[in-house]
């Protein structure tokens, strides 16, 4: 990459000038040139992941006939006949020539740390780096115009990077990533800078980070600041796919398969927002019923789908799932992830709901009912509905939507409507969507 020259410049005197719109220019082709490469490298690995779960897909189908075919046939002389070749270097070939400078593992994991971390601090690091990159005589810690020999990383920040991540859709700051207080202030950021931000890593990685990138010998700089950019941007374009993953549809599945689909994809650990898997399968369930216009839900409506939530009184709402007869609260569902229902839980709904006007309620878990507390929960729901006339239905959240599977023309329909619910939730990530594809392609039920 050519080094750009950069004469002193008043900002104050000359906020146009040739040069400095030039240097904009410049940063812009190399914003662009980063962004081609580490989007090349996002690809490749997202392609290895399809191609790995391709790969499992197509082995599930002949698995059988190959196991059969080849049962018989792993003696040596076998093993020969199907031996791959050693790859041997074409002659008078050149060995690969290594880069002239790879920046050190412990410092590309910092800037992927940072990069990972949703701060103005990763927007921050980048405009510096690619600043770096163009005028690695530069000190980037000098980020304002009033520091000695400094430049103002606040106007190329806001006349490069963020419009570039605008157009690209990648995650940034409104205005400026300069906006957060703690950068605004007049010390350059050296070692002893201590810069305060939420989370509190983000400041202490940008001050660190910027050190030892200056800290890097000057004939090396450029290609390290490249490094910390395209690292930054291969982060950032990763946070953004996040929400594009194709969901997989499986077809022509049994009951006994979709269920263990689900079970499976709920027994996996989240960092969050894993107890909305079961209550968008519920929703998809009763979805499909008012579609296919199945018995008591022809006449009746399917409120929308609200956010996961901590506490349903506090939001109005009598359960997770509603159905309205004319905009009353005829049934409801109450989804818990992972932990049996006991009189507790059951005693504590019977009082949410003893005023309200529905008529079936009904309390399902993905761990099913303590049993302990069966013949409780039995005899309290015989007693409630003799009393309040509401019907409460404790049971196991597979074990509904199988019921419900029974009444639906198939469990294709079900499925597409679950996947395309996941792939418009607000509360589903891309941990959930990436889980459900490899689940879907391991279980080789695609």
């Amino acid at each position: 990459m050519e080094t750009v020259d950069l004469p002193e410049i008043d900002e104050s005197t000359a906020p146009d000038a040739p040069e400095r719109l030039a240097l904009e220019l410049a940063l812009r082709e190399a914003l662009e040139d980063a962004y081609k490469e580490a989007s090349a490298t996002v690809e490749a690995s997202e392609d290895s992941r399809v191609a790995e779960e391709s790969s499992l897909e197509a082995a599930a189908t002949v698995a059988l006939e190959a196991d059969r075919i080849f049962d018989n046939c792993r003696a040596a002389d076998s093993e020969d006949r199907y031996q791959t070749p050693e790859a041997t270097e074409p002659a008078g070939s050149l060995p690969a020539s290594s880069p002239s400078y790879v920046l050190p593992d412990s410092i590309k994991q910092k800037v992927r740390k940072l990069a990972g971390t949703k701060h103005a601090a990763r927007g921050a690091l980048l405009t510096l780096a690619l600043y770096k990159m163009l005028v690695p005589t530069q000190d980037i810690r000098m980020s304002k115009t009033e520091h000695p020999n400094g430049f103002s990383a606040r106007r190329f920040d806001t006349r490069v990077t963020v419009p570039f991540l605008l157009i690209e859709s990648l995650p940034k700051n409104v205005e400026t990533h300069w906006l957060t207080q703690s950068f605004s202030f007049a010390e350059p950021w050296t070692r002893e800078r201590t810069i305060t931000t939420v989370p509190k890593a983000a400041g202490v990685l940008l001050v660190d980070l910027v050190n030892d990138l200056e800290e890097i010998q000057a004939e090396q700089a450029q290609a390290a600041a490249r490094e910390y950019v395209v690292i930054i941007l291969e982060e950032l374009i990763r946070e953004r796919n996040r929400g594009r993953v194709a969901l997989t549809c499986p077809k022509n599945l049994t009951i006994d398969e979709t269920r263990r689909l689900l079970a499976e994809q709920f027994s996996r650990h989240y960092r969050s927002s894993g107890p909305r898997l079961p209550q968008l399968a519920m929703y998809a369930a009763y979805s499909c019923l008012f579609e296919s216009g199945v018995g008591r839900y022809r006449d009746w409506q399917l409120a929308p789908l609200g956010r996961m939530k901590a506490a349903d009184r506090k939001s109005g709402t009598v359960g997770d799932i509603v159905v309205l007869e004319n905009g009353r609260p005829i049934e409801a569902v109450e989804t818990k992830m992972g932990v049996p229902i006991g009189r507790a839980i059951v005693l504590e709904a019977m009082q949410k709901i003893v005023s309200a006007s529905v008529e079936r309620y009904l309390i399902l878990s993905t761990a099913g009912i303590q049993e302990d507390d069966r013949a409780f929960i039995v005899q309290r729901c015989v007693e409630f509905q003799r009393s309040n006339g509401c019907e409460v239905i404790v049971n196991g959240v597979l074990d509904t939507i199988g019921y419900y599977l029974r009444l639906l023309p198939s469990t294709s329909m079900y499925l597409k409507t679950y996947a395309a619910l996941m792939e418009v939730d607000k509360d589903i990530d891309y941990e959930h969507k990436v889980a459900w594809n490899e689940i879907c392609a391991r279980r080789h039920m695609v």
